[in-house]
């Protein structure tokens, strides 16, 4: 991740944000890979740079990610280049909606009515 790109925020969708089942860490962790899957479709980003950015452990990462792929979340591939690597691919299955993708055809009025 280049240096310009530590300052993003992460949105979640309703239904994640008030899932009493899903662990805060998972749902936060969600947040995170769909934005950072925005660009290329995909997250690219280790078990160890989450755990460093939530200061957990990899292990606490790995059962989070599971969590979510066991809920049909995410998908993640495992795929080896030609170097013999190992890459992960981690893809958001849920569709977030962006702020900026808001509807703003309608604006709600403003209430003033505590004024009189």
């Amino acid at each position: 991740m280049q240096k310009e790109d530590k300052n993003y925020y992460i949105s979640l969708t309703r239904e994640i944000k008030n899932d009493k089942t899903l662990p805060s860490l998972a749902k936060l962790l969600y947040g995170d890979i769909c934005t950072l899957a925005k660009k290329h479709g995909v997250c690219f980003a280790t078990n160890e740079y989450f755990a460093k950015e939530y200061s957990v452990s990899r292990r606490t990462i790995s059962r989070n990610v599971k969590e979510l792929q066991e809920r049909g979340l995410i998908k993640v591939e495992i795929k080896i280049n030609e170097y013999g690597c190992r890459l992960r691919y981690i893809t958001p299955l849920q569709k977030m909606e962006s702020v900026d993708m808001v509807e703003k055809s309608t604006p709600k009025k403003k209430d003033y009515s505590y004024l009189d």
